[in-house]
Order: C-alpha cells, then structure tokens, then sequence
C-alpha cells in the first residue's frame, strides 16, 4: 500500500481493564475496500477490525482517547507515509 497513509492511533485498555484495543484515525488515497482488504487481513490473527468511514459530526477525539494515561500501557502517536 504506497499510496500514503496518515493517522494517529492509540492503543488502551477498556475500563475494565479487561483488554488492549486498538483505535486509528487515517487519512489515505486507497479506496475504502482496498483499505479494508488489507487492514483486516494485517489484524485477522490478532482480533477483529471494526471499520467505518470518517463523520466529522461525531466525537471521536474523545472516544479514542478516554482511556489514555489510565496505564502505561495506553499510549498514543502519529504515522505518516
């Protein structure tokens, strides 16, 4: 996938600290099916991959980041190709 890819992801724990998971913001050219194939075939053997497409209507600084700083495992950055 050389198209470009940026983002920012994080990674934490649930409230209940019951499990790490994983949340991505992207902003790629790659159509929204390629993007799916091929970010669901990288996670397929680690978990299931929800994916849906950007509404800049709904909150999601802070549902991706409730969880930071609970641990130190809950952490954050930005990637750019």
């Amino acid at each position: 996938m050389d198209d470009g890819l940026d983002g920012f992801y994080t990674s934490e724990y649930s409230s209940t600290y019951s499990g790490l998971h994983n949340h991505l913001l992207v902003k790629t050219s790659i159509s929204d099916s390629k993007f799916q194939y091929h970010l669901i075939n990288y996670w397929k053997r680690n978990g299931i991959s929800d994916i849906k497409r950007y509404d800049p209507k709904q909150d999601y600084s802070f549902y991706i980041t409730k969880h930071l700083y609970k641990t130190e495992k809950n952490i954050w950055d930005f990637f750019s190709d």
